[in-house]
């Protein structure tokens, strides 16, 4: 599942904005460009309380866990091979 994030650093890389905060759920997050920072998470109280705005949260679907984190957020991407979900991109409000 995790090896899917590539695929959804390009398109954080294609659309981010300049410096922008990406979440990302249970994982380090490989390929994103170097201006934007990187925040790994397990849940959303592990961010809870920061005074940061996140702009993207990728979410892998193992565990259902995109079912569950950030649900209400628009969802702008999917990573999908052979017809299964492996990933979610978020755009956060």
């Amino acid at each position: 599942w995790l090896t899917s994030y590539r695929e959804a650093a390009s398109y954080i890389n294609e659309h981010a904005s300049p410096n922008a905060n990406i979440l990302a759920f249970g994982s380090a997050f490989n390929g994103a460009r170097d201006d934007l920072t990187i925040y790994s998470f397990m849940s959303e109280d592990d961010i809870d309380g920061l005074d940061v705005t996140f702009e993207y949260a990728v979410i892998t679907t193992r565990f259902s866990s995109h079912l569950e984190v950030f649900e209400d957020a628009e969802l702008v991407y999917e990573v999908r091979r052979g017809g299964a979900l492996l990933a979610v991109v978020r755009k956060l409000p």
